[in-house]
């Protein structure tokens, strides 16, 4: 199973694809920036180098590795460095759109009030399990006690 590829893969490899990422990221980073870019080229080359090609990695693992344990060895650590990356790449943006996101959010807040508001319908939904693992929803209408006002 997939878990159990993931559960043979050894901690060196786990940290070498966890510090992959933000090595390169900080390797293309520096001389950008000390190429005095623009800071979106900057930003721009820091996430490239970051992402190391890693579909030309595949690409060559796939040529130069036969089949069998060692092709399944080299895979575990480009495995490793795709969840990884993932991860880096959203933290990476969302640094770096921070200003932005609380600039967008500001206008927003003063837009609206501050305030959320939530609609409520007026019938109730309830879920329950089928056993399949999906949920079936179904729908009551709310009606009134006529005597106290309350919903049967």
């Amino acid at each position: 199973s997939n878990w159990q590829l993931l559960g043979d893969i050894d901690e060196k490899t786990w940290l070498a694809g966890l510090l992959l990422g933000p090595v390169g990221t900080l390797l293309g980073f520096l001389p950008a920036w000390g190429a005095r870019l623009k800071s979106k080229q900057v930003k721009t080359v820091a996430i490239e180098v970051g992402e190391v090609n890693i579909g030309v990695a595949y690409a060559m693992m796939l040529l130069v590795w036969p089949e069998g344990a060692k092709r399944d060895a080299v895979f575990t650590g480009i495995i490793s460095y795709t969840i990884f990356n993932q991860v880096l790449v959203w933290v990476i943006t969302i640094y770096w759109a921070r200003d932005n996101i609380a600039s967008s959010y500001a206008a927003w807040r003063s837009k609206h009030g501050g305030r959320i508001q939530i609609t409520r319908l007026k019938s109730n939904v309830r879920s329950r399990s089928t056993g399949s693992g999906h949920a079936e929803m179904k729908r009551s209408a709310t009606t009134s006690d006529p005597e106290g006002g309350r919903p049967c």
